[in-house]
């Protein structure tokens, strides 16, 4: 890090950073509960608010908004490489039948079928 000055945020920007967590932490809490169908699609609604949360605590709380090019570049190359990580580990997941998407499908199906008439 450099030597040179950077601005302070002010207490209402944390304020602000502080009430969006609290409420994607609350928003979170609530699609828990919420059926969107399978249940893959709950988990990838809840990897993505987590990865909101965490940007919005390493940009803002963490100061990372202020560092110089290069450090945004190996922390973005990280991100990189940890979705890769996770993307192959997932399509390991699906392909080896460890996890039942087809399953999932067909009940998601039957729901839609059982909703058309109106039982």
């Amino acid at each position: 890090m450099s030597d040179e000055k950077h601005p302070e945020m002010c207490w209402g920007g944390y304020y602000v950073v502080y009430n969006v967590l609290l409420l994607l932490t609350i928003l979170t809490f609530a699609f828990s509960y919420v059926h969107l169908g399978p249940h893959a699609v709950n988990i990838a609604v809840a990897l993505v608010i987590a990865a909101v949360q965490g940007s919005l605590g390493l940009f803002f709380m963490m100061g990372m908004r202020h560092e110089d090019r290069l450090s945004k570049g190996v922390f973005l190359f990280c991100a990189c490489l940890f979705t890769i990580a996770v993307m192959v580990t997932l399509t390991d997941f699906v392909f080896l039948g460890t996890y039942s998407v087809s399953h999932q499908v067909a009940q998601v199906m039957h729901g839609l079928a059982d909703a058309a008439v109106g039982q």
